[in-house]
């Protein structure tokens, strides 16, 4: 089983904190890494509060359009 992609689950966002970037509103986890693997570290399994975004999928990223730049 893969590990859930943080930046695909509702619960996630990004803080203005430039020491603790990413965090977690299920949790009220702030940090460098990502909550998953804060997570999977202290409890030794993967994020029992995961819920993907609607449309989002790490799979399968959006298409570019003609106008982006690659």
């Amino acid at each position: 089983m893969r590990p859930p992609y943080c930046l695909d689950c509702i619960y996630f966002y990004i803080t203005q904190d430039v020491r603790f970037p990413r965090a977690c509103s299920v949790f009220e986890f702030r940090g460098r890494n990502l909550p998953s693997i804060e997570v999977f570290r202290a409890t030794g399994t993967h994020c029992p509060a995961f819920k993907i975004k609607e449309g989002r999928c790490r799979a399968s990223p959006a298409p570019l359009n003609s106008g982006d730049i690659s």
